[in-house]
Parts: C-alpha cells; sequence; structure tokens
C-alpha cells in the first residue's frame, strides 16, 4: 500500500458522509471549542442544493452555556458577510447553490460555524465557581482529601463554632483554613469564630483566614480580618502554600 493511497483511505475514514433523510450529512475538518467535528447537511435534488449547518454553532455554544440569543444579530452580520444567511432555527446556510459549488459552500459554512463558535466562546464570561468551593479544592491539593473534613470545634467561651476545612493530621495537629467572603455577616461570624478559638489557647489548632483578593475590599474591610496571631492570605498569592503558612 503506498503513501497517497493510506493518506486517501484516512481521509475518506475521517471525512465521511451519511445519507439522512432529505440529504447527506457531512463530516468536514472544522472544530468547534469543545473539539467536537463540525458536521453540515447537504440538502437538494438535481441541480440546485444548499448547505446548512443545522444550528451546530448554536447547540455548542448552548452545552457549554454560552449561548445568547442576543448575539444571534451578532451572527446573522458575520454569515452575511460570507454570503450565507442565518435561518429562523439559528442555523447558518448557503444560499442555492449548483452541483459543482458544493464542496465550496460546505468549507464556508463550516468554518463560519467554527468562527462564531470559537468567538463567541472565547469572550464569554463563564461565572467563577464559589469561592468556599476554590478553597476546598486547593486545600485537596495539598493535604489528603480524607483528612479535611467540617468539624466543630469549641472556643474560650465556651461556644461551640464550625469550620468548613478543618485538616486532622496524624500527629493530631488540626489546621483551620477559614475562608471568608465579602459580605458582613460573613466576616463578623468568621472573626467572632476565629477570635474565640484562639483565645481558648488550644496546643493542638493552628488558624488562618483566607479571602478572595480578586474582590474588591476596602480597606476597613481588610482591617477587621487583620487578627492578632491568626493569619490572614490573600488567595492568589498564597493558595498554594498553605503547608508554609501553617507552620508544616
Amino acid at each position: 500500500m503506498n503513501l497517497l493511497h493510506t493518506i486517501e483511505q484516512s481521509l475518506l475514514e475521517t471525512f465521511k458522509c451519511h445519507a439522512i433523510e432529505n440529504g447527506v450529512l457531512v463530516n468536514t475538518h472544522c472544530l468547534y471549542p469543545s473539539n467536537a467535528v463540525v458536521k453540515v447537511i447537504v440538502y437538494g435534488c438535481s441541480s440546485e442544493f444548499y448547505v446548512t449547518d443545522a444550528g451546530g454553532w448554536r447547540k455548542e455554544l448552548e452545552d457549554a452555556g454560552a449561548y445568547d440569543k442576543l448575539r444571534d444579530r451578532h451572527v446573522q452580520t458575520a454569515a452575511s458577510k460570507q454570503g450565507l444567511h442565518l435561518d429562523q432555527a439559528g442555523a447558518i446556510r448557503s444560499p442555492s447553490i449548483n452541483a459543482k459549488d458544493i464542496p465550496a459552500a460546505i468549507a464556508v459554512v463550516a468554518n463560519i460555524s467554527k468562527e462564531i463558535s470559537h468567538t463567541i466562546y472565547s469572550s464569554w464570561k463563564f461565572p467563577r465557581k464559589k469561592f468556599k468551593e476554590r478553597v476546598r479544592e486547593v486545600i485537596k491539593q495539598q493535604f489528603s482529601e480524607s483528612d479535611v473534613s467540617e468539624k466543630k470545634i469549641s472556643g474560650a467561651s465556651n461556644k461551640v463554632h464550625t469550620f468548613e476545612n478543618v485538616i486532622s493530621l496524624h500527629s493530631g495537629l488540626q489546621i483551620i483554613i477559614d475562608p471568608v467572603i465579602r459580605d458582613a455577616a460573613s466576616i463578623n461570624s468568621r472573626i467572632v469564630a476565629n477570635m474565640d478559638v484562639h483565645s481558648k489557647s488550644y496546643d493542638h489548632v493552628r488558624q488562618a483566614i483566607i479571602y478572595d483578593d480578586e474582590e474588591r475590599w476596602s480597606s476597613d474591610e481588610l482591617n477587621l480580618l487583620g487578627l492578632p496571631s491568626v493569619p490572614v492570605l490573600a488567595f492568589s498569592r498564597n493558595a498554594t502554600r498553605l503547608r508554609e503558612f501553617v507552620g508544616i
């Protein structure tokens, strides 16, 4: 088997065509942001055909949680610049073409479907994970997951406080990594809890408060977090150095 034949067979296997009801489904060389292959459908008969992406660009964005109907007019503009249009179902399609123009139409429709999905996806502002979830993730990266749990610890006032992230080491040492969010109630409750537990002077407990420094904290809010002998850590700078800050 020579090289040309090998490559031809490989391409035929990859870029297959499948007969579907009233048309032909074609796998193209283009990829969506998820790395899914862009597929188009060729409809028609005799000497008149048209090519559509069947709304593939929109399904790709919907699956990623990045679709906004308000963007449709921008999609229409981008498609029209290539001589295509966006139909009411959200599919990008070509005008009527003859048989010899089918390959070019497939390439143009697939490319614009790919480009639109990549452009919108790359500019989409995905919701960030909740801060407490992000803190738990970095803790699990640095300590054994089985050692991390929520615990109740009593303070000097004998009040019992709940801490979401207590790392219990085999040595008996317990490490509290306490996330605080930029909210008056959260700030107050975490300050009270940490002060009370610290005042108990446990030999086997070490504490640190961690906050999301990508939020716009005021100087007054940050000053409130500054407890004596309890380190206050900025997440972006210190999250990967938790062992260092708790002294192990």
